[in-house]
């Protein structure tokens, strides 16, 4: 993989950052036209962005899905197929999956209620070897 990055390191289309703190990651991600990998951020942040992401392979199987994310082969007419479906894209919406980030106001909601305080924090020991016999 390394000597094939190599090759496109001089050219102007391509950026190389070896590593990013996740807030110059996410400002990167909003200015992008898309991303491709199989990363799991192309099917956790992206969409929340709405910023199309190409998903390479099977490592992100059963995750979240959303229609900015293309799920593609590894092989060349997989991933001009799915780009080309990205192109394609009009009205891309924000997903909300993970929530309308207003979760700190609902945790102060939750601890505000009385009975909240009342629920048992007692852990329970479950023998389930049972099952596996």
């Amino acid at each position: 993989i390394d000597s094939h990055l190599d090759k496109l390191r001089d050219t102007t289309a391509f950026k190389f950052f070896p590593s990013l703190r996740h807030k110059y990651y996410l400002t990167l991600l909003k200015n992008c036209n898309f991303i491709i990998g199989n990363s799991s951020s192309g099917v956790r942040e992206a969409p929340i962005y709405a910023k199309p992401s190409i998903n390479l392979g099977s490592r992100q199987n059963n995750r979240h899905s959303h229609p900015t994310i293309i799920n593609a082969s590894e092989n060349l007419e997989s991933i001009l197929d799915a780009r080309n479906s990205i192109l394609n894209m009009k009205n891309m919406k924000p997903s909300y999956y993970f929530g309308h980030g207003n979760s700190a106001g609902k945790f102060i909601d939750s601890i505000m209620k009385a009975d909240f305080w009342n629920i048992n924090v007692q852990k329970i020991f479950n023998d389930s070897t049972e099952r596996y016999k």
